[in-house]
């Protein structure tokens, strides 16, 4: 289990927060409505945006000039090409994501003084952006501002501030422009972003919701096969799947204790057991039987039956 903690430590990095809220938070101004009555364009005209698009990839563009690029030009292209500049926007965070982080963990100590000072306000685990105008650091006010006009948002793990990318932003800005394959994607992005399914290495979600999106993610991939984010979705469901078949370290299925399983996760194992479209459902309900024969303790032959719904070692690759 362990090994378990050091992968979800891995994944959180991109999706977790410090602490619990309802405020919504790292809000950012409504982005102004593209113009629509121009319309999408020809195919020679769409041509040429993707090749100015893809000249500004090529040119290793900051992401404040990729999202310009794709406000202006979006209603014009195709949703395949729309598709194509969002993924795109995507892979350049991705790929200046860890220097931008770096760049936030160098001043650690100037962070944690703001919070102490009550300038910075986190709820739900992200920043509320209304606090960065309370900062009295302004290098530091307009760091965090210049990150959030590039497409992050912020969480604060164990007490460490940094930046992740802002899928909900995404989704709510582009999402009509995609494909129905991306918008999927991204809405799926969207919900572990906004809130994550696990903070600490314990579930931060209903065992009811770590369901839910276990079989969203199953849908996709039912979907979407050959996907460009297949392998993507796959890891996520497998992350989900696996939290809900054997817990998480901090929220285990089986009480330690006892080895008898959680009761609000058999409860949910009844009700999902009646979900008779979702694959994950039916092997919940087959699981069941084997619970019930064993008076729901964790057995060997639950163990071992466990085993055979999904390889946790695979998801977790662990050797």
């Amino acid at each position: 289990m362990k090994k378990m903690f050091v992968a979800l430590m891995i994944f959180s990095i991109l999706f977790t927060g410090c602490s619990k809220g309802t405020e919504q938070a790292n809000k950012q101004p409504a982005p102004k409505e593209t113009k629509q009555e121009v319309g999408v364009q020809s195919e020679a005209k769409q041509n040429e945006i993707m090749n100015g698009f893809n000249q500004i990839l090529q040119e290793n563009g900051a992401e404040r000039e990729v999202i310009d690029f794709i406000n202006k030009n979006i209603s014009l292209v195709s949703k395949e090409n729309a598709s194509q500049m969002v993924l795109g926007l995507e892979s350049v965070q991705q790929k200046n994501l860890e220097q931008r982080q770096k760049g936030f963990f160098e001043i650690e100590l100037r962070l944690l003084k703001s919070m102490q000072e009550g300038s910075l306000t986190f709820k739900n685990g992200s920043l509320v952006t209304s606090s960065i105008q309370q900062l009295k650091d302004e290098d530091l006010k307009k760091l965090f501002e210049d990150n959030l006009a590039m497409g992050y948002k912020f969480i604060c793990p164990e007490g460490s501030v940094y930046p992740i990318i802002n899928y909900e932003m995404a989704y709510q800005q582009y999402g009509k422009y995609l494909t129905d394959e991306i918008k999927d994607y991204f809405e799926i992005m969207a919900i572990e972003s906004e809130n994550p399914f696990s903070v600490d290495a314990g579930l931060n979600v209903s065992w009811d919701e770590v369901y839910k999106r276990a079989v969203k993610s199953e849908k996709y991939l039912q979907s979407y096969p050959k996907s460009v984010k297949y392998k993507e979705i796959k890891q996520w469901y497998g992350w989900y799947a696996a939290a809900y078949i054997y817990g998480l370290d901090n929220s285990p299925a089986f009480v330690v204790d006892t080895t008898f399983l959680n009761e609000k996760l058999k409860n949910s194992y009844l009700n999902v057991a009646m979900d008779t479209e979702s694959d994950l459902g039916k092997k919940i309900k087959d699981y069941l039987v084997v619970l019930k024969k064993n008076n729901f303790k964790l057995t060997d032959e639950v163990d071992q039956y466990r085993k055979g719904i999904i390889d946790i070692q695979e998801v977790y690759n662990i050797k």
